[in-house]
């Protein structure tokens, strides 16, 4: 029998063809991995004062991290998030609908905000993949959901500026977790100059100052006001001249930059005509519009008007020792029952 011998490919040989079977075997993962790609829907809620972060530009910044739109057709994941603003800082909110877990994060810089968010999203659709080697999570039907686990590997994973850590570390337990939330409020004070059209139907200079309480959508408001006479043109005229010293309530609600209040004053109000002078009770009701413009630091500046309705006020245009001026020989001058107001204001909130 004729005996045949083995030839043996040369190493060389050996080599290129490993190479060639790794690059297929990776050019099939990735493959595999592009036609599996989540696609998401995304419920965005933005408070109007954070409209930086709105939903189109998180969604640019989704697709800018992912390298392809997630959101199309039949989506796998649906995330509802928020964003609002408190005093200086910037808060937002991403949750599984339907599901547990919450990420929040916080940020002075509103786009900065959007861009964590975002980063926290793609982790989500597209978490790391475990390390080579890493243990079994077990059986299957013991898995969490995908979108629970991701919302573990998001709160440990870094921020995008900082290069991800060869293992990612496990979270703390759901339970443990702490969401940032805004302050529940702040203490405001301000001081504002006016204009004020007085009941004795002038013009007058106002000043005030005014101490409250602000929430995100409401505030409540004590304000104290001067209304200034005109100077040496009330007594000895046939000119009606007026001075006021008021505190006010306005409880307000907010939105954006704008704000809606009501308004109860009381107070004195003194007329002056001709010799005659009188000091009286005076109360009134009505309401405030405005807005307020944040300046930064706790800082906002104020345009406001007002517009009160109270008591006619009488006074006599004679002189009487008693100014009752229910003497029949006296003439009277009869006030408006309308006031109003408009002013600056610098406020601050702590």
């Amino acid at each position: 029998m004729k005996r045949t011998r083995a030839r043996l490919l040369p190493r060389p040989t050996v080599g290129v063809a490993a190479a060639l079977g790794a690059s297929c075997l990776l050019a099939w993962s990735v493959l595999a991995a592009d036609t599996e790609r989540t696609t998401i829907a995304l419920d965005w809620t933005v408070a109007p004062e954070a409209a930086c972060a709105g939903r189109e530009i998180v969604v640019r910044e989704i697709a800018a991290e992912l390298g392809y739109d997630p959101f199309g057709p039949a989506p796998k994941l649906t995330l509802a998030g928020r964003v609002w603003r408190d005093g200086d800082r910037f808060f937002g909110t991403i949750r599984r609908v339907g599901g547990a877990g919450e990420k929040a994060e916080s940020s002075t810089d509103c786009r900065e905000l959007a861009r964590l968010l975002a980063f926290d999203i793609a982790l989500l659709v597209s978490p790391p993949l475990a390390p080579v080697g890493a243990p079994d999570a077990g059986p299957a039907d013991a898995a969490p959901p995908l979108a629970d686990a991701a919302l573990a590997v998001a709160d440990a994973a870094p921020a995008p500026s900082q290069a991800p850590p060869v293992a990612p570390i496990a979270p703390p337990p759901a339970a443990d977790r702490v969401t940032p939330e805004p302050e529940p409020f702040a203490l405001r004070v301000g001081a504002s100059t006016l204009g004020v059209w007085s009941p004795a139907e002038r013009l007058h200079l106002g000043i005030a100052g005014e101490l409250g309480v602000r929430w995100p959508s409401v505030s409540l408001n004590l304000e104290a006001r001067a209304v200034l006479p005109r100077s040496g043109e009330g007594v000895g005229s046939d000119d009606m001249d007026a001075s006021m010293l008021l505190a006010t309530a306005y409880p307000c609600i907010h939105r954006g930059v704008v704000m809606l209040c009501g308004a109860v004053s009381a107070g004195t109000l003194t007329l002056e005509r001709r010799e005659a002078e009188r000091t009286g009770f005076y109360a009134a009701g009505g309401a405030r519009a405005g807005v307020e413009i944040p300046l930064g630091h706790g800082l906002s500046g104020g345009f406001r008007g007002d517009i009160l309705f109270g008591g006619r006020p009488v006074v006599c245009a004679d002189a009487v020792e008693d100014d009752t001026c229910d003497v029949p020989t006296a003439s009277t001058w009869t006030g408006s029952i309308f006031s109003g107001s408009l002013g600056a204001a610098l406020l601050a909130d702590f």
